[in-house]
């Protein structure tokens, strides 16, 4: 298995429920989950879109479900992953 990058560790460290073991800036948590869940309103097709808004409705114990059951996508649509995505696009 590949070394996961930072985006992809922080998403599987809120999956886990470690977040990063006992130090949890949930701010920091909120912001980025937050930039995931938008870029997959804005880009994901109608399964994704579907999923966001159930993220977006979902207690905190059925948020981590959602992210553990659908990973794979919300891992596609991290701001690292866009942010490339883009830079490549533009290149």
């Amino acid at each position: 298995m590949s070394e996961l990058s930072p985006d992809e560790r922080m998403l599987k460290a809120i999956a886990d429920h470690t977040a990063y073991g006992s130090i949890v800036d949930f701010d920091e948590v909120s912001d980025f989950m937050y930039k995931i869940v938008a870029n997959m309103r804005q880009f994901g097709g109608s399964f994704v879109k579907s999923l966001a808004a159930c993220y977006d409705a979902a207690d905190p114990f059925n948020k981590r479900r959602l992210l553990s059951a659908f990973f794979e996508y919300f891992i596609k649509y991290t701001p690292e992953k866009w942010r490339t995505q883009k830079a490549t696009e533009v290149a």
